[in-house]
């Protein structure tokens, strides 16, 4: 409940910054709280696994010097801690310099 309400604090802004602190939560929360790995995902390899229906995307643990897998799912009980919801406001509803960039020169 407490994470549900914060992203609906963020939510609720309704700015860029709000839905970008939206999502990296929401993402930290679905990746079981390996926050600091986050920084280093490179957008242009999320895709969806039309199989599964989850969004899959390389993630690194810099520290341990590894790189693996990881899967996000849709959250169909609270649209407000649902990490592709999260993602896709954060993505298009930036206020034009995207900061989810497909290589590190666009962002």
């Amino acid at each position: 409940k407490a994470l549900a309400n914060m992203c609906d604090f963020f939510f609720a802004q309704s700015s860029a910054l709000g839905y970008e602190k939206r999502c990296v939560l929401a993402v930290v929360w679905a990746a079981v709280g390996r926050g600091g790995e986050i920084a280093f995902t490179q957008w242009d390899g999320v895709r969806w696994n039309v199989d599964q229906e989850h969004l899959v995307m390389d993630w690194g643990e810099v520290k341990k010097g590894v790189q693996y897998l990881m899967t996000f799912h849709p959250d169909a009980t609270d649209w407000r801690i649902d990490v592709l919801h999260a993602i896709a406001c954060y993505v298009l509803c930036q206020d034009g310099g995207f900061k989810a960039s497909a290589t590190p020169e666009e962002s």
